[in-house]
């Protein structure tokens, strides 16, 4: 870095061209150092501003619910917060303030634990199916999703999952 900047002031360099070097070098220095950037939004009070009350939650976190389990909506495998919202028949940032605040989870993630216990409840079924085939079933769009989303809601990947069913249906 010394070398640098010696050579930088011994040449006649263009400042538009030092500058962004040295920031640079500071960025790169302070990344390597592990020091963790400060998170300077709460993530409680991510919805303090929001004008929508808690009294107009409950309506559509039923029909939300109903649509999810009733409908089985997650099985769409292209399934989008807005499209979700167009069902229900309101906004997008709604909800996904419905989703974070009530659930605690993100949109994919919500949909995905409705798509792992549809899995789950498909491997019961038919303990001998091809994954990929009940990954697709599902609502998942490929297989690396479908085997993180299970492992992050189940602990453990699908085929653990079969096996572990299997053994017990030998005892």
């Amino acid at each position: 870095y010394l070398f640098f900047a010696r050579y930088v002031s011994s040449c006649s360099v263009d400042y538009t061209n030092v500058l962004p070097m040295g920031l640079i070098l500071d960025a790169v220095g302070y990344k390597l150092s592990g020091i963790q950037w400060l998170k300077t939004e709460d993530p409680k009070n991510r919805y303090c501003n929001s004008r929508w009350k808690p009294a107009d939650k409950e309506p559509l976190r039923l029909k939300l619910e109903q649509l999810m389990q009733q409908e089985k909506a997650y099985l769409k495998n292209d399934l989008r917060l807005a499209e979700l919202a167009g069902l229900l028949g309101t906004g997008s940032h709604t909800l996904s303030q419905l989703i974070n605040t009530h659930y605690g989870c993100s949109f994919f993630d919500f949909v995905n634990q409705y798509r792992v216990q549809e899995a789950k409840i498909l491997i019961e079924k038919n303990k001998h199916a091809i994954l990929l085939q009940v990954a697709f079933d599902a609502g998942f769009n490929n297989k690396t999703s479908f085997v993180n989303a299970f492992k992050k809601f189940e602990g453990q990947a699908p085929s653990a999952y079969r096996r572990a069913l299997l053994e017990l249906e030998k005892s």
